[in-house]
């Protein structure tokens, strides 16, 4: 294959400077490639990269689209008020990236806890040691690992501690709703 100069460009369409995806909405990511020397621009792939602040890193979303055109859903991406994609096209010789002009919002997601042990509905003997153990996880935040950030608590005693795992030998008599609360860096 001869490789010759390429004048290779892409343009991001959409989103917009200040548009605003509340959860569970859908974004569709527009672009537009143009190559002075190929009519034909089919064999490009591209790459989709989204960062949620403006400053932190890029995280991958879309590898090998064959465009002109992704749809993501606003709930699987990190919020943040400046966030921006980057589209990368290549021809597998040649290279070109544009990012998005400005920035968006996504609003931040609350973090999601999972109860890994003990499983719904178990029976304990009054004075028994119960092991409570979870963990959860924020879009913004990754893994939340915090002692201060998982609470256990019950709908009879309230408050029962702290972490990832606890052990309790206090429970009333009776049936308790067992929860995990997860607090991330937005509170």
């Amino acid at each position: 294959r001869i490789v010759g100069a390429s004048t290779l460009k892409v343009t991001l369409i959409s989103p917009r400077d200040g548009d605003i995806f509340e959860p569970n909405n859908n974004i569709s990511v527009k672009w537009r490639s143009q190559d002075g020397n190929r009519p034909n621009l089919q064999n490009l792939s591209y790459f989709l990269l989204y960062r949620p602040n403006g400053e932190s890193g890029w995280h991958t979303v879309g590898v090998d689209l064959k465009g002109p055109q992704v749809i993501l859903n606003s709930s699987e991406l990190p919020g943040g008020d400046k966030a921006q994609f980057r589209l990368i096209a290549s021809d597998g010789v040649n290279t070109a990236f544009a990012d998005t002009t400005g920035s968006f919002r996504i609003p931040t997601k609350s973090p999601e806890p999972m109860i890994s042990y003990p499983p719904n509905n178990s029976t304990y003997f009054l004075g028994r040691t119960v092991l409570l153990s979870g963990k959860a996880f924020d879009r913004e935040d990754g893994s939340l690992q915090n002692d201060s950030s998982l609470i256990w608590s019950s709908d009879k005693q309230g408050k029962l501690g702290n972490g990832s795992w606890l052990t309790v030998s206090n429970l009333t008599l009776g049936i308790h709703k067992i929860t995990l609360t997860a607090k991330d860096s937005d509170g």
